[in-house]
């Protein structure tokens, strides 16, 4: 055979890539992206910590809940995870609207996102006042400490998520803001919501 037809004619006349040239010309992972995926990865470990102590605890626990401890309001936090929920939807309305580049679509999304956010959060505030009024201080009982210390954290997550997600909202409505650290954000906010049903069944339900 004609080793002149075995090979391409039609090659660049150019020395192939080295495989490190090729390696660096390779895209890399946006910083925002990256950030919050070791951010979220952080998380995980903080809260498997969290939920940890509370089956330790109450493994060792003869009654769990204590005696005399004050009812936890199962209704009403069921209720309100379901507006943490329809949060997680309107931050997939924006998700899909900042793919296409549908900047006022996706800000009324995103306004959307962090208005149930807060209410989420003030119906938190307000339950956890009533507790406190009926004497479940974590100062008192362990099961108080645990119960505010894993609930405590997914609402502090839950406001640091609103802070950071109307900063970003307002830039990116303003146009100073691309859309990789938009969907960065809502890939936050998707784990402090998807986070919160598991707690509300090992804390409220269980």
């Amino acid at each position: 055979m004609n080793l002149a037809m075995a090979v391409p004619m039609d090659l660049p006349d150019r020395p192939l890539a080295s495989p490190r040239a090729r390696f660096a010309t390779q895209p890399a992972i946006p910083a925002p992206v990256l950030a919050v995926a070791l951010l979220i990865a952080a998380e995980v470990m903080l809260f498997a910590g969290l939920v940890a102590a509370l089956l330790v605890l109450r493994g060792k626990a003869p009654q769990w809940p204590p005696p005399g401890m004050p009812p936890l309001p199962v209704a009403v936090t069921a209720m309100n995870t379901l507006i943490l929920l329809a949060s997680g939807w309107t931050a997939t309305v924006a998700n899909r609207a900042v793919r296409q580049g549908e900047r006022g679509r996706s800000s009324q999304a995103i306004g959307w996102t962090l208005a149930l956010g807060v209410v989420f959060l003030g119906v938190q505030a307000f339950e956890w006042a009533r507790l406190l009024a009926h004497g479940l201080r974590a100062d008192r009982s362990t099961y108080a400490a645990v119960f505010y210390a894993l609930v405590g954290a997914h609402a502090a997550h839950v406001a640091g998520a609103l802070a950071v997600g109307a900063w970003v909202g307002w830039r990116w409505a303003r146009g100073r803001l691309g859309p990789i650290g938009v969907r960065a954000m809502l890939a936050f906010w998707y784990f402090v919501v998807g986070l919160w049903p598991l707690l509300f069944a090992l804390v409220y339900l269980w």
